[in-house]
């Protein structure tokens, strides 16, 4: 690769870019340019000279595209750098160390794609393990496995149907709200005759109307029984 700099004149100064510089970095920065041919910087100018680096095995045939691509009232123009004098070329030696790291792994890549072809294709690896997958796939030993797991899941769905739509369940829930049901009206016939059963258990007195408003207030029992109406196993 030899470090060329480009020059690019235009002929009349009509804009702060000139246009063709404006459409070399369109080329430049959408990788529209040779392979072979690589920008390492591209400097514009108000003016009517701009310039650009490039890497390039034939200096000679950069400037051929270059005449054929950027032709928009500008003339171009290619100068060898001389390396060992020039200064602040710090981003090209950074862009061209990334360049042989890339090709480097390019090539490792490629080499190791075709070892495994290779061995693949004299050992028939793929192959085997394709027959080795269905093997196991069609085995009795696994559609033995499979037919098990599904009858089982099977008889637990069913079980749980069963069990939900019996009819001792249902028996057993209906008798169990109605014996709740039950100990709450029988609880609140020991609450005192005109008070609301909340106030009575909260420990409040509420007002009382009529003739119970002169009784004395009477103390509830301590000690009850449930009665046949009153025993929750009694629908």
């Amino acid at each position: 690769m030899v470090l060329v700099l480009a020059v690019h004149t235009v002929k009349e100064v009509s804009a702060t870019v000139p246009f063709s510089t404006i459409l070399l970095q369109d080329i430049v920065v959408h990788k529209k340019a040779p392979a072979e041919h690589k920008c390492r910087q591209l400097i514009p100018t108000s003016g009517s000279t701009s310039t650009s680096l490039w890497d390039t095995p034939d200096p000679a045939a950069l400037l051929a595209w270059l005449e054929g691509a950027v032709a928009v009232d500008v003339a171009h123009s290619v100068h060898e750098v001389q390396e060992e004098f020039a200064l602040g070329l710090g981003d090209v030696a950074r862009a061209r160390g990334a360049d042989v790291v890339a090709a480097a792994g390019r090539d490792v890549a490629d080499t190791t794609g075709r070892a495994v072809l290779d061995l693949d294709a004299r050992l028939h690896l793929s192959e085997k393990a394709g027959r080795a997958a269905d093997a196991v796939r069609d085995s009795a030993v696994t559609k033995s496995t499979v037919a098990a797991l599904n009858k089982a899941g099977t008889r637990v769905a069913d079980v749980t149907t069963r069990v939900l739509e019996s009819d001792r369940v249902a028996a057993a829930t209906d008798a169990m709200g109605a014996g709740f049901k039950k100990l709450g009206a029988s609880f609140t016939r020991f609450v005192r005759p005109g008070e609301p059963a909340a106030a009575a258990g909260a420990g409040g007195d509420a007002p009382l109307s009529g003739d119970m408003a002169t009784q004395p207030a009477t103390k509830p029992p301590t000690h009850f029984s449930l009665n046949e109406v009153d025993d929750p196993r009694h629908p």
